[in-house]
């Protein structure tokens, strides 16, 4: 059995600190950066972090549900999303490029290549709503990752997607937001959420992705976010900022980034201690 100081010794160096490894609502977490610290892919601490905390918070409020992503590369991020998954739940992996045994190597360790849960397609997410294996499945997903063609007709495609499949509590994230390397991802995303106000509301950016809840439950992602979040990537090892810029009326949605300044929240310019939302 692995100890705590060799677990310790196998994550990052930024994150191997005691809380991490002691509290037992992160255990989870702690097993996985164990395994995936080091494993190929685009998936940063922090934002392998956030997912794990919103994922607890949708477990802690009991709204279950399959787990999607569109763009799986070699499977680190799908390995927190399987780690995650209850019993009952499906993951569904998505593309077009599949590296089906990089992935079924990837997530070995969390679930089986012959499980029935685990679903690799090698499928264009354009074409996704008429997957024959997903017809009965709409509204069925609490959470969806968003990292297929970094085009803006793709994004608008993977959300309407994304819109039919998530369930009313689901959480959708997608990558690549505020990157300088793909603005009309920025663009296309802030666009759809112009057009469809009643699919989604932003409620998280940050990190290079942003977060997405239905209006109806986006104050219950903006509550946790927070009370919670701050503290629970504290214990991570991680000293975010979460920011709230701005009055509820102009942007409703908290933005997440490094702690330049030492200070765990900032509020309006004019008085840092004011957070609305």
């Amino acid at each position: 059995m692995t100890t705590q100081a060799e677990l310790a010794r196998m994550a990052p160096p930024e994150t191997a600190n005691e809380p991490l490894f002691t509290d037992p609502d992160l255990a989870a977490f702690a097993e996985y950066l164990q395994t995936y610290s080091a494993a190929e892919g685009w998936f940063a601490i922090e934002s392998a972090a956030i997912w794990d905390s919103l994922l607890a918070f949708q477990e802690r409020r009991n709204w279950g549900g399959h787990l999607l992503e569109v763009g799986v590369y070699k499977g680190k991020s799908a390995a927190l999303m399987a780690k995650r998954a209850k019993s009952s739940e499906h993951v569904w992996l998505i593309d077009r490029f599949l590296r089906r045994s990089d992935v079924q190597r990837t997530l070995a360790e969390v679930i089986e290549p012959a499980d029935p849960r685990l679903h690799l397609e090698n499928f264009d997410s354009f074409q996704l709503q008429r997957h024959p294996g997903l017809v009965d499945q709409f509204g069925k997903f609490r959470f969806l990752h968003i990292d297929g063609e970094h085009s803006a007709a793709a994004v608008q495609e993977d959300l309407a997607m994304a819109h039919a499949y998530g369930s009313r509590e689901c959480l959708v994230s997608v990558d690549d937001i505020l990157s300088w390397t793909y603005p009309q991802l920025t663009e296309s995303l802030f666009r759809y959420l112009r057009e469809h106000p009643d699919h989604f509301s932003l409620v998280l950016i940050g990190f290079n992705k942003a977060y997405l809840a239905r209006p109806a439950y986006a104050h219950e992602y903006l509550k946790y976010c927070r009370e919670d979040l701050i503290g629970r990537l504290e214990r991570i090892g991680i000293d975010a900022q979460l920011s709230k810029s701005s009055y509820p009326a102009e942007l409703n949605a908290f933005g997440i980034g490094p702690r330049h300044d030492g200070q765990a929240y900032r509020g309006l310019d004019h008085d840092n201690s004011i957070i609305l939302y």
